[in-house]
């Protein structure tokens, strides 16, 4: 084990590396914890039954990681129920009359197209990387539907990504285990 209890004397030989006399303890390291945290170390049944909650608000560093990757789950959401919004606005129709059901028969396809393609884009982009970004500026800067469509596809391989790393990462930057459930559940909520 790379940490030792705060009670004892003299750091235990580390398992994982047989050739090392002894492991850091944590007051030389100058880690600071909260007063449960040890004896989580070395009891994994304590840390099996620990509510965990306090141990993370008692860092600020694992609030600050934690609310950073549910920022993935906030603008999955948000690049989701924008376009509900954004279709009804009489500048949006103006700009890109292909989707205005007064001005062409084909709207409601279009529209389902402009729907589906951030999906189709977030399939392929689960497996891929950086898209998001890209596909708001190319949406944002768009003067026609073709570019912006493009845009949509784009920014659903981003989101994509982000669908499929951010609960990744938040179970895997977190060592307490009803935290991991927890903020794994608070990613979908964001």
């Amino acid at each position: 084990m790379l940490f030792t209890n705060k009670s004892s004397d003299k750091p235990k030989p580390s398992r994982c590396a047989p050739d090392r006399d002894s492991t850091s303890t944590l007051e030389s390291l100058r880690v600071e914890l909260h007063t449960d945290t040890a004896k989580y170390v070395e009891d994994s049944e304590a840390l099996a039954n620990a509510i965990a909650l306090n141990d993370v608000f008692a860092n600020p560093l694992v609030v600050a990681a934690a609310f950073s990757a549910c920022m993935g789950g906030l603008l999955f959401g948000f690049d989701q129920g924008i376009l509900s919004i954004v279709l009804t606005m009489p500048q949006f129709l103006s700009q890109f009359p292909d989707v205005d059901k007064d001005a062409s028969f084909s709207a409601a396809f279009n529209k389902g197209i402009m729907t589906a393609l951030l999906e189709l884009g977030a399939l392929i982009g689960a497996f891929q990387a950086g898209f998001f970004i890209i596909g708001s500026i190319i949406q944002t800067t768009s003067f026609s539907f073709a570019q912006l469509v493009v845009g949509r596809f784009i920014g659903g391989l981003g989101v994509g990504l982000l669908s499929a790393v951010a609960p990744v990462y938040i179970s895997e930057g977190e060592s307490l285990t009803q935290l991991i459930s927890r903020a794994v559940g608070r990613h979908v909520h964001f």
